[in-house]
């Protein structure tokens, strides 16, 4: 497949990609400035998707050569670095999503990691429709305030999208949660969506004391997309939609890094960021900056997926003295610090078997709320997930 015939070069920006020195992120990646890169020696592929659809205003078109102004001159994280930038998609309207699907795919079937500069959040379509021919079910976490469930009869826009997916056939999306929901946001209708098909929602309090609370979500992952608007106003004011509330800089540049260091995530976008409203390129700056902590993590992987006799993990038990569920197991990585805990599959009568379980990720705040007596929210929400297969 010649995938040069879908982009445009970014010379212009590449070469004047401010303060850029010998040790910096441009002089370590292979970009389409003169020639098209090679990507099969690569570990990540960056492309641009200068998109805009369902605003008033456009400008997100222009993101992605200006997410790249400030990533290029950022130091390298580490030595060995193999990406390439294949510079933006050829976006034509009507054809948008099919366009980053098949680009997408194409670089996901050659086991390739890839970064999407958006555009606005419906560009998340296009990522997860190259999930379709994989033959495998994914799980997908967005990190929004808003949860982009509107009514789809209003149309394919950056604030329906979340219809087309969760109502794709054939139906192979495993699992949703979005990161930083801001209630006040969310309508009812969108609630009850949400409950019904057993995807999970947390509030961004949930995270405001421990930001860490995040990583057993993107864990698991394969695509995550990043809403830029889930960042309050005073540090991302170039946004379609700002907030006053949301996470600060070093929360989402942390959550950036668990995202980079989820082993199973293929693909992640970066979206909402809008140029002709970031006056001081203040958010455009933050936008390289997640993006930098992404690649951080990504070459700082530690795959310690629990082995099948549970033999590489710490078993911890939380007594609940209840007798629909009397106890939880738990497990901890004495090597990474991370837990799972254990939900076991119902049988058909919709009692928990004993013998068959799966190992869900969470976080020693789980735990602790199993030592105290009470059910983690997770827990609950994953056993009645498996309840609802049975039906």
């Amino acid at each position: 497949m010649d995938l040069s015939i879908f982009f445009n070069d970014i010379k212009i920006v590449y070469e004047h990609s401010i303060y850029a020195h010998s040790q910096s992120l441009k002089s370590v990646t292979w970009a389409y400035v003169d020639s098209f890169p090679d990507i099969y020696q690569a570990d990540i592929v960056i492309i641009g998707c200068p998109h805009h659809l369902g605003l008033e205003q456009s400008g997100s078109e222009l993101s992605p050569d200006a997410i790249r102004k400030y990533l290029y001159p950022l130091s390298a994280p580490v030595e060995s670095i193999k990406i390439v930038d294949l510079g933006n998609l050829k976006l034509e309207a009507g054809n948008v999503y099919n366009t980053i699907q098949k680009v997408l795919e194409y670089l996901l079937k050659q086991n390739k990691t890839v970064i999407l500069l958006g555009g606005t959040h419906d560009t998340a379509y296009g990522q997860f429709l190259a999930y379709q021919n994989l033959e495998q079910f994914i799980e997908y976490v967005s990190i929004d305030s808003r949860l982009d469930l509107l009514d789809a009869d209003l149309g394919l826009s950056n604030r329906t999208f979340h219809n087309q997916i969760f109502r794709h056939k054939p139906n192979y999306l495993k699992h949703y949660a979005n990161i930083g929901t801001q209630i006040y946001y969310v309508s009812e209708a969108e609630r009850r969506v949400l409950k019904g098909l057993q995807f999970e929602s947390q509030r961004l309090s949930e995270f405001r004391q421990n930001v860490k609370r995040a990583e057993p979500y993107l864990r698991t992952a394969n695509m995550v997309s990043l809403d830029l608007s889930a960042v309050r106003q005073s540090d991302a004011p170039g946004v379609n939609q700002p907030c006053p509330a949301g996470f600060s800089t070093e929360e989402i540049c942390q959550i950036a890094r668990f995202i980079g260091m989820g082993y199973h995530v293929s693909s992640f976008s970066i979206n909402e960021l809008n140029p002709l409203k970031d006056k001081e390129e203040q958010t455009a700056h933050l936008a390289a900056m997640v993006l930098w902590h992404f690649i951080e993590g990504f070459y700082n992987r530690i795959y310690d997926e629990p082995a099948p006799d549970r033999s590489n993990l710490r078993c911890f038990i939380a007594d609940l003295d209840d007798n629909i569920v009397p106890d939880i197991t738990f497990f901890k990585s004495e090597h990474t610090g991370r837990w799972w805990m254990e939900v076991p599959f119902p049988t058909q009568g919709k009692r928990l078997s004993p013998k068959l379980s799966k190992l869900v990720p969470c976080c020693e705040e789980d735990y602790m709320t199993a030592v105290g007596g009470d059910i983690p929210e997770r827990w609950w929400i994953m056993h009645c997930k498996f309840l609802e297969e049975l039906v």
